[in-house]
């Protein structure tokens, strides 16, 4: 060890430990291995894109295929649409809510955590990591909470579709004073909604615990020969 840190002591410079975006050479390779991952990133999200989305396509068009042969291809592509339109209103409306309150929850100015290698500071930000998080989490949520939405699109069906009220339907409930209908076709979308903010308010919950948490003071840790000096 003693080999090891005796540019420190002698006042010469050491590079023990680089850290990307500090200087020198290994800038460039450190942007080279950055473009690369990125590259297989969006590699691994096609091939992944191409095994869900391939299979949604084949069993759509058999779909469409058996539809048309029984005089119900209008009702197929409705269906379509209208699943589409459920999932991507969704994913967007969950995305934008979600991404927005993980924005707002990030301390505005970010402590770093400060390494002392062999009795030198080294600060690195947490940002870069919290912000990849927040997208991974953002998308993720909206995937999953379009997807669920996405399968009750019949109660959305039904209310878009709605009568007025009339007849019988016109008659009103004696406590609340709502017509049969809501009961029916609105009362299960306001359920689905409910449903969804709940998920959305368990979801920032987490988050802001950990914004609490990482907006304290700088974590501070040593290696190399400071504790024995300290000692």
């Amino acid at each position: 060890m003693g080999s090891v840190f005796a540019g420190h002591r002698t006042g010469e410079r050491t590079d023990l430990m680089r850290f990307p975006g500090s200087g020198g050479v290994d800038d460039g390779r450190v942007r080279g291995g950055r473009r690369r991952a990125g590259g297989r990133l969006a590699l691994v999200a096609a091939v992944v894109l191409l095994l869900f989305g391939g299979s949604t396509a084949i069993s759509w068009y058999v779909e469409a295929l058996w539809f048309e042969s029984l005089g119900f291809g209008q009702v197929f592509w409705t269906t379509i649409t209208l699943k589409t339109t459920v999932f991507w209103a969704a994913a967007a409306a969950t995305f934008a809510i979600l991404f927005a309150a993980l924005r707002l929850l990030r301390p505005r100015r970010l402590p770093g955590q400060t390494l002392y290698v062999n009795g030198q500071a080294v600060t690195f930000s947490l940002e870069p990591v919290i912000t990849a998080a927040s997208w991974a989490v953002a998308i993720a949520v909206a995937v999953l909470s379009a997807t669920s939405l996405m399968q009750n699109w019949a109660t959305f069906a039904l209310y878009l579709n709605a009568p007025a009220p009339a007849g019988a339907f016109a008659a009103v409930d004696p406590i609340f004073g709502r017509p049969i209908p809501f009961y029916l076709l609105t009362l299960p979308v306001l359920h689905l909604a409910a449903n969804w903010l709940t998920t959305l308010a368990m979801v920032i919950l987490l988050p802001s615990l950990a914004a609490f948490v990482v907006s304290g003071q700088p974590a501070r840790h040593t290696f190399g020969n400071e504790q024995g000096r300290r000692g």
